[in-house]
């Protein structure tokens, strides 16, 4: 891949998306693959491996499926779609940090119960 592209991929990671899927994401996105078998083939990754990786992708809202005349097609939705997983990532340490205190304190008291 080129320097761009690892680039892009290091910079997906924060989001939360790993290197194999922001590579599948990539060759979606830049329209060099819309089925699991051509972006197995540009990925060399076993087709199997690919369907789970897509899997993930849909699930995080950055790839949708279309049903063509020859089979399930796979389209990449907007980057604005990284929008969507910034604020799960907000709401999920939003959530951590309302529990912070309760876990403190449960960590103090076993603390204190040791000496």
């Amino acid at each position: 891949m080129s320097e761009k592209a690892d680039t892009t991929i290091t910079l997906l990671s924060t989001f939360g998306v790993p290197e194999l899927e922001s590579k599948i994401y990539l060759v979606i996105l830049s329209g060099r693959g819309d089925t699991a078998l051509a972006i197995s083939r540009i990925t060399k990754l076993a087709r199997t491996k690919v369907y789970r990786l897509l899997d993930s992708l849909i699930s995080k809202g950055l790839v949708i499926t279309r049903l063509g005349e020859r089979g399930t097609r796979f389209a990449a939705l907007p980057p604005s779609q990284l929008e969507i997983l910034l604020s799960d990532r907000q709401h999920e340490l939003d959530k951590l940090r309302q529990t912070l205190p309760s876990l403190q304190s449960q960590l103090n008291e076993l603390t204190i119960q040791k000496d």
